[in-house]
């Protein structure tokens, strides 16, 4: 068995692990999307 302690370090990192993957993971439709004329993006489901 390990112990498991939740210290105010690991909360940082967690959260600024999760944001980092968020950004990633967004950007590339988000840079897609900017490239889609207006209509074509709203028209494309």
């Amino acid at each position: 068995m390990f112990k498991f302690e939740m210290s105010p370090k690991l909360v940082e990192q967690g959260l600024v692990q999760g944001m980092l993957i968020g950004l990633i993971g967004g950007l590339l439709p988000a840079f897609r999307a900017a490239r889609l004329p207006i209509i074509a993006g709203l028209a494309e489901r």
